[in-house]
């Protein structure tokens, strides 16, 4: 059986490290299922920091996730979810780009690319952090119907 943990908590340190309580949170969360699963499913969370070992870990993860929950929570789900969060930060927002030119008539252009990415950096903490508790959630969730 898995701890129950709070999801607001997750909010308030994703934020509060600025993005980097997602790597605890994976390394404690894959340690978890193993532990319940009697199994070394998910892989080390170390995987998260090459650039393609992320995606392979939280595929591992997530099937960890569905195997423990017998499909209550799909993999493919959780897995899109994954995807979606990250590659939309990582494409999408990659060419994102103010209307300079009707910004920098009353702010300096280093200035607005500044402010631009750090906008941009707490939207993708707080949508990994959603990430995060959305999981969390879910595991709460079959905790309490087992």
């Amino acid at each position: 059986m898995l701890p129950r943990h709070d999801v607001n908590r997750i909010y308030l340190y994703q934020i509060i490290t600025l993005g980097l309580y997602f790597f605890y949170w994976s390394a404690r969360s894959g340690k978890e299922l193993n532990l319940a699963l009697r199994d070394k499913l998910v892989p080390p969370f170390w995987w998260l920091i090459l650039p393609l070992g992320g995606y392979w870990w939280m595929w591992q993860y997530t099937q960890a996730l569905a195997t423990l929950t017998t499909n209550k929570i799909k993999q493919s789900e959780t897995f899109l979810l994954f995807l979606l969060v990250t590659l939309f930060w990582t494409v999408i927002l990659d060419n994102f780009n103010l209307p300079s030119s009707i910004v920098s008539i009353f702010l300096p252009k280093t200035l607005v690319n500044t402010a631009t990415s750090i906008i941009v950096y707490l939207f993708f903490i707080i949508s990994i952090g959603y990430f995060c508790a959305t999981v969390q959630n879910k595991l709460n969730q079959q905790a309490i119907r087992t």
